[in-house]
């Protein structure tokens, strides 16, 4: 019968080709990769062109009729032959390093280039949001569709205190569990969210239609303030009056930013 919509608020890494030298960034952390670097007459191809900071194993393959080398970051290959493969491991910052053959003209000839490493990225940290809000509901019903907007106060984790509005429509013809969805906002001092209901969201009746259970999740489609850049899934439960229109939730889980 009821479809409420309530809101709750929620380096990379490339490879290009041209030369500056190299910076140290503190935020750098450990990490390895390998990568494959192909050599012909008279050119590098990089197998990946995402390169993170962090020690970094050059996989050398000559495919070409000439010796060849690999020099970057100070350090450099043994001569690798046609037809043969061999390594070279360095450590990389955040920056730009010139590369290229060593082989006399080789180099001028076009074996040669700017390999950018960007900062590794950070793992996302775990944000607990925990809010509880009360308020009234309005509701028209159209045929077996039930209009909803909902308006509410309460205090969330690290917005403060604040409100929570949504707007949605519930499907009354399917009972007793009625589905429902919608979007919302969930608002603080220091911060909001806004979401969608994910399908599955439904408000069970009692046998006289009286009083209803709600259980939804919702998706956080943009948060501000302290919850910045926070994404992820919230649950939502609660109970409404079909009485008096009143309702209240509590909205929790574990969101990622």
């Amino acid at each position: 019968m009821t479809r409420i919509r309530l809101s709750v608020l929620a380096a990379t890494a490339t490879v290009s080709l041209a030369g500056v030298p190299p910076m140290a960034v503190a935020a750098d952390h450990a990490t390895t990769q390998s990568i494959t670097v192909t050599m012909t007459e008279f050119k590098f191809a990089f197998a990946t062109t995402k390169v993170h900071a962090g020690t970094v194993t050059f996989r050398l393959v000559n495919k070409g009729k000439l010796a060849h080398d690999l020099m970057i970051a100070g350090k450099k290959s043994a001569l690798i032959k046609p037809g043969k493969t061999g390594t070279l491991t360095v450590t990389l910052h955040q920056g730009k390093y010139p590369y290229r053959c060593t082989v006399p003209g080789h180099a001028a000839a076009g074996m040669k280039g700017v390999l950018t490493v960007s900062a590794l990225a950070t793992e996302p940290s775990a944000v607990a949001f925990t809010g509880t809000y009360a308020g009234q509901t309005s509701t028209q019903i159209n045929g077996n569709v039930a209009t909803i907007s909902a308006n509410g106060t309460g205090k969330g984790t690290l917005i403060g205190a604040g409100s929570i509005t949504g707007q949605g429509t519930g499907d009354t013809s399917q009972q007793p569990c009625i589905p429902f969805g919608g979007t919302g906002t969930i608002t603080g001092a220091a911060g909001t969210i806004a979401f969608k209901l994910l399908s599955g969201a439904s408000s069970c009746g009692d046998e006289g239609g009286h009083n209803f259970a709600i259980t939804a999740h919702l998706t956080v489609l943009r948060a501000t303030g302290k919850l910045a850049k926070a994404k992820g899934t919230l649950k939502m439960t609660g109970s409404y009056s079909h009485d008096d229109g009143s309702f209240s939730v509590k909205v929790f889980g574990t969101l990622t930013k």
